[in-house]
């Protein structure tokens, strides 16, 4: 939104990188912060994932060796699905992960790789590929895409509707591919 440079966000991304774990991501907590009691354990992977996320917006650090440490350790994730110990509760790439869900109020595929396709360096990752093709094999023969996990309290609205194609998670979908193909 053109303050990629304002003094404000800088300091706020300074803010970030002094919280930087030793495996090069974030914990959600204070007491796993950088000199604290609990900085050896395996980082938070929404944590980690809502900071890239940050990062993605901006241009100028997209590209920081310090990030990419982050996101090198994200993608890991994949690999190493159901077999890493993460802090908080809906950090791990467990069962139910795939599934197509919005909004975005916890660890899944959707917003895994709406924030991981924002880096360009990536797309030709392994695990990024596999999971491009299955977002893609979820969708319907013209090219819709259903949620597939819902949330009760959204349940009345177009993205909570299970039998239905999903206009909004069709877009994200498409605004994915669109990132991840260009």
């Amino acid at each position: 939104m053109g303050y990629a440079s304002d003094p404000r966000l800088l300091k706020t991304y300074e803010w970030l990188l002094n919280r930087q774990r030793l495996d090069g991501c974030f914990w959600c907590k204070n007491s796993g912060q950088p000199r604290g009691p609990r900085e050896r354990e395996p980082s938070c992977a929404f944590a980690t994932l809502c900071v890239l996320g940050a990062i993605a917006q901006n241009p100028d650090l997209r590209n920081d060796r310090a990030y990419k440490r982050g996101l090198e350790f994200s993608l890991t994730y994949w690999k190493k699905r159901e077999r890493i110990k993460y802090a908080g509760q809906d950090s791990k790439i467990g069962k139910g992960w795939e599934k197509l869900k919005y909004p975005y109020t916890d660890y899944r595929i959707l917003k895994y790789l709406e924030i991981l396709s924002g880096f360009i360096f990536i797309r030709k990752d392994h695990g990024m590929c596999e999971m491009m093709e299955m977002l893609i094999r979820k969708s319907d023969k013209l090219g819709r895409y259903y949620a597939e996990s819902i949330h009760k309290d959204w349940s009345d609205f177009d993205l909570g509707q299970k039998k239905t194609p999903s206009r909004w998670i069709t877009f994200l979908v498409y605004r994915i591919l669109g990132r991840y193909i260009t």
